[in-house]
């Protein structure tokens, strides 16, 4: 929801997902299950997550974006002050339990 939100206020016309978990076998691991098919044309990605709370599955995006050649700009609405990472565009760090619209 905050990706199509931002993209719709940004102008960006195409949105689409990447899908990762945490590994089932190692606690700070992840497995990527599916990765879109993007334009070659394409070089800039806007990468959103609603809230960073480790910021682990994030951090993990990034890296195989950054890894297939993109230029990855990050942005969460708000994001733990324990954070792995911190995202490039926030409302900022909040560490009370948030329950979303889109999450009920």
């Amino acid at each position: 929801m905050p990706a199509r939100l931002l993209s719709y206020h940004l102008e960006i016309l195409k949105v689409t997902s990447i899908g990762i978990l945490p590994s089932k076998d190692d606690s700070h691991a992840y497995d990527l299950y599916s990765f879109p098919e993007l334009s070659p044309n394409l070089n800039r990605i806007l990468l959103v997550e609603d809230i960073l709370e480790s910021g682990g599955t994030l951090n993990h995006a990034e890296e195989v974006l950054r890894q297939a050649g993109y230029q990855v700009t990050t942005a969460s609405l708000y994001y733990h002050s324990d954070s792995k990472v911190e995202p490039d565009i926030s409302l900022g760090a909040n560490d009370q339990k948030i329950l979303f619209p889109w999450e009920r």
